[in-house]
């Protein structure tokens, strides 16, 4: 068992077997400083490693699973349709679950901060004990993203064509076999962010990592959920939490300057810094080290106040 997985276990709710991890924060003094993150699209608790262990030092880190995603049961599978509401009542039945009373931080990833608005929204109490909100790289509306129109309608029209059930299960045994995958991702390395920089051997690693998230994730929740994103339209429900939203400089999917005049019409209280890293995630195999920049000082002194 590595260092990082020790930490996962099962955990169960709404009756969806997952898993959590807890990860106490390598700062003794910081251990009661309760900080939750959820992970975003296409990810896993493993893809989150290096970010995690730098929340860490702030404060101890809960990662739950989001049904569907990181091999956690589909919310499907109870009869329910994973949109981020629903999605977002699973987190707060998580809450209730793994903290009770006990007051926290949340960090979300993406579209994990989307869950987290949804959450808050619908659950304005938890405007006491969740005490902080911290975005890296989210988002609120389809028209905060800056790919190119015809990128963007092929995105939504591909998703659509593979939006159901038996359409996704093509999707899954069709074109996310291995070989499949990691041919169209070798024809675009060139020149995909994800893949750009990396030499042979590191290709191979990444291209690796990058099938076993495809595997990880349930493709009929990924679809719908990869849809909703691009024709976002959050509520301006007002939510009175403080957030604080990292935004990448080099982000090539969202403008960040739009999000955050957005945030301000959503949270009461909005503050703002910088990440300067080259893609809006970090690799799929990113160290402590290289995800550092995703949690920029004043993210830090936040999360441990």
């Amino acid at each position: 068992m590595s260092e990082f997985s020790k930490f996962i276990s099962p955990m169960t709710v709404q009756g969806l077997r997952g898993r959590k991890l807890v990860m106490p924060s390598f700062n003794t003094d910081k251990t009661d400083n309760q900080i939750m993150m959820l992970y975003g699209l296409h990810s896993s608790i493993e893809r989150m490693q290096g970010i995690i262990e730098n929340i860490a030092d702030e404060g101890t880190v809960t990662v739950p699973d989001i049904p569907g995603f990181g091999g956690m049961q589909s919310l499907y599978s109870i009869g329910i349709k994973p949109t981020a509401d629903a999605l977002a009542e699973n987190i707060y039945h998580f809450i209730k679950q793994h903290y009770g009373t006990t007051k926290f931080k949340a960090v979300g990833m993406s579209y994990g901060f989307v869950i987290l608005t949804h959450l808050l929204q619908n659950h304005p109490e938890l405007k006491k004990q969740m005490t902080l909100v911290v975005s890296l790289a989210g988002l609120t509306d389809q028209d905060e993203f800056i790919v190119s129109k015809f990128k963007y309608i092929s995105w939504v029209g591909i998703l659509k064509i593979f939006n159901g059930k038996y359409r996704s299960w093509i999707f899954k045994n069709v074109f996310l076999r291995p070989f499949i995958l990691k041919t169209i991702y070798r024809v675009q390395a060139a020149n995909h962010p994800k893949f750009k920089d990396a030499d042979k051997k590191e290709l191979n690693k990444r291209l690796d990592y990058e099938v076993y998230l495809w595997q990880a994730n349930e493709p009929r929740t990924y679809t719908l959920a990869t849809l909703d994103v691009l024709q976002l339209k959050t509520p301006h429900i007002v939510i009175d939490v403080p957030l604080l939203h990292v935004s990448i400089d080099s982000d090539q999917y969202v403008d960040h300057k739009l999000v955050v005049a957005n945030l301000k019409q959503i949270y009461t209280s909005v503050s703002e810094t910088q990440a300067h890293m080259p893609n809006h995630a970090p690799t799929v195999i990113s160290s402590k080290k290289d995800a550092a920049p995703f949690i920029p000082l004043k993210a830090r002194q936040m999360l441990s106040s």
